[in-house]
């Protein structure tokens, strides 16, 4: 899920060129420019897919991958379901963990409704790791958390060169958007 124009399946290809893959988003667009950018990928198919609705329960995958969603959704829960309905064997969930539970609105505009809510935002959730963990435990599956290891200076270039200066920025090692500090971390799910 999140496959996005599907840049994830270049890196997956370098392990099999012949992998079946099935990358879903919830943005037309995304879709659409994916299935134009692996047209003669035979092994490759895109569909528009929105993750709080049944994904692939009839249907399930031996891997399920979903990265860099989970901080932009109100509540985890729902969505996990359906990514675990949709699994065979492992299911990985990059996310945002921590030892708290952070909701963040990240106002788009400067444009507010009478309580001071954002008109126009995008969620920066981390959740507390014992919560999404013990949430994916109560289901039956094994979870085990992986910290993330990327090499930030990439990030550092990406933003300078790419984003101009704009959007997340390397603190410390660690991905940083504004005020907010990101802790990535992998879940890996089987199975009990």
């Amino acid at each position: 899920m999140g496959c996005n124009v599907g840049h994830y399946l270049r890196g997956l290809r370098r392990l099999d060129a012949a992998l079946d893959y099935t990358g879903v988003d919830a943005y037309e667009y995304y879709i659409e420019q994916a299935q134009a950018i692996f047209a003669d990928d035979r092994h490759a198919h895109f569909e528009v897919r929105n993750i709080f609705e049944p994904l692939f329960p009839d249907d399930p995958f031996d891997i399920v991958f979903c990265c860099n969603v989970f901080l932009h959704l109100p509540d985890f829960r729902l969505p996990v379901r359906n990514l675990l309905a949709s699994t065979k064997e492992v299911c990985f969930i990059r996310t945002l963990l921590d030892d708290h539970t952070t909701i963040v609105k990240r106002a788009a505009t400067q444009d507010f409704d009478d309580e001071g809510n954002p008109l126009d935002f995008a969620y920066q959730n981390t959740w507390q790791s014992g919560y999404f963990v013990g949430f994916i435990r109560q289901l039956g599956w094994n979870v085990e958390l992986i910290p993330d290891e990327f090499d930030a200076s990439v990030l550092e270039r990406e933003c300078e060169a790419v984003k101009k200066g704009k959007g997340t920025r390397i603190v410390d090692g660690r991905q940083a958007d504004g005020n907010i500090i990101f802790n990535w971390m992998w879940a890996k799910i089987t199975p009990v």
